[in-house]
């Protein structure tokens, strides 16, 4: 599902470079993204038509046809930030282009929940993006949010920060990365100092 998700937005912007999409002022370009493929198009995707040049979409093709390495793309980055974005009700929007034909088809046969799993495990394999899912307690404020996703950008390149809510804990937060699970929730602590107590 991914591969066509990604080969219809390839070919809505090689639509659009034919109709001199890269020859036009950045400040020009949502106007005519608007008129061509619909103006429902997914701004994470129209974000990168508008400052993309000719060369760095030639080189992003071209890295994708070559996947031996595991450099991440601008179209991969854009293909994230849609995912990061997407809900249900942005899904059933009318959109044009050929990304909108195969969206259109998808909502009738997948949920969300199963599209964002797909796009995950495609850029988890084909991409130099890792992912971590950090779990709290409640809904993280923007600030708290940010504040985690710079820390671990600093020792993870081009993390993929997903947060969630978790029931079962009382406070702290619990990290999932590369198959590892980090716990700083305050229950892991009451636990260990129940263990510690114990007779």
């Amino acid at each position: 599902m991914t591969r066509k998700i990604l080969a219809a937005f390839i070919k809505d912007a090689a639509l659009l470079a034919g109709k001199g999409l890269f020859e036009t002022k950045t400040a020009s370009r949502e106007s005519l993204i608007a008129r061509e493929v619909g103006k429902h198009y997914p701004e994470a995707l129209v974000k990168y038509l508008r400052s993309a040049s000719a060369a760095n979409f030639a080189a992003d093709l071209g890295k994708l046809a070559d996947k031996q390495g595991k450099s991440t793309t601008g179209i991969e980055m854009a293909l994230k930030e849609f995912y990061l974005s997407m809900t249900q009700e942005d899904l059933e929007k009318s959109r044009g282009g050929y990304l909108g034909q195969v969206l259109k088809w998808t909502v009738q046969s997948q949920t969300v929940e199963q599209i964002s799993r797909q796009i995950r495990l495609y850029l988890s394999r084909y991409s130099d993006v890792s992912f971590w899912k950090v779990q709290s307690p409640r809904d993280m404020d923007t600030h708290e949010a940010e504040t985690i996703r710079k820390n671990i950008a600093k020792i993870s390149k081009n993390p993929f920060v997903e947060f969630s809510v978790s029931g079962d804990l009382l406070g702290g937060v619990r990290v999932f990365a590369e198959g590892k699970m980090y716990d700083a929730s305050w229950l892991k602590q009451v636990k260990q100092v129940s263990r510690s107590v114990k007779l």
